[in-house]
């Protein structure tokens, strides 16, 4: 791993990068303490930062949340709209979110992985064709004590789906077969 490049970068390929110093950021960081990197990542559609993904891990609420959710895709489109109904009227300030800070799990559009990252055990988990490696990514670097720093100085535009066009019911049933493969891999305890 000598030759290993410093910084590598995982996204999707309708990704934009806005900003001419996008790489002299990431350099800037010092790649043990900041082993894996969350930028802030502009929805095309919305204008909304999508990152950071989780501030903190899954607990028993949000299992109970996702049985439900998962029960079936009309519920599940159901409990979708009423909690995008729900953001619009409760739009929450997040500390993190404004100045950075360690987080759970980043958006899986783009994520910033550090040599020491890989050189300490991490992986890319790649089991999953779509959705899911967020929690992938957090729970290996959870298990491997390697930290995920949100920084909303480094910034990308997401075109989000703009590669992939996808259905409700077609996305629905790849999210649900991510989340229940996470489950079983790694929060199987």
């Amino acid at each position: 791993m000598n030759n290993f490049p410093e910084w590598i970068i995982v996204c999707n390929n309708d990704i934009l990068f806005n900003k001419s110093d996008l790489l002299s950021k990431i350099l800037s960081f010092n790649a043990k303490d900041y082993p894996v990197l969350a930028p802030a990542i502009l929805s095309s559609r919305t204008n909304k930062n999508l990152n950071p993904f989780m501030i903190k891990p899954i607990n028993v609420i949000a299992k109970i949340y996702y049985s439900i959710f998962y029960l079936n895709s009309i519920l599940g489109f159901i409990i979708y709209k009423t909690r995008q109904l729900i953001k619009i009227f409760y739009a929450r300030s997040n500390k993190v979110t404004d100045k950075g800070g360690f987080i759970y799990a980043p958006h899986g559009s783009f994520i910033i992985f550090s040599k020491y990252f890989f050189n300490n055990g991490g992986y890319l988990d790649q089991n999953l064709t779509m959705y899911g490696e967020e929690f992938t990514t957090a729970e290996i670097s959870k298990r491997l004590r390697i930290p995920i720093y949100y920084e909303p100085d480094i910034e990308v535009v997401h075109v989000e789906h703009s590669s992939n066009k996808i259905n409700w019911f077609n996305s629905f049933h790849l999210t649900k077969k991510a989340y229940y493969y996470f489950l079983m891999e790694y929060l199987n305890d």
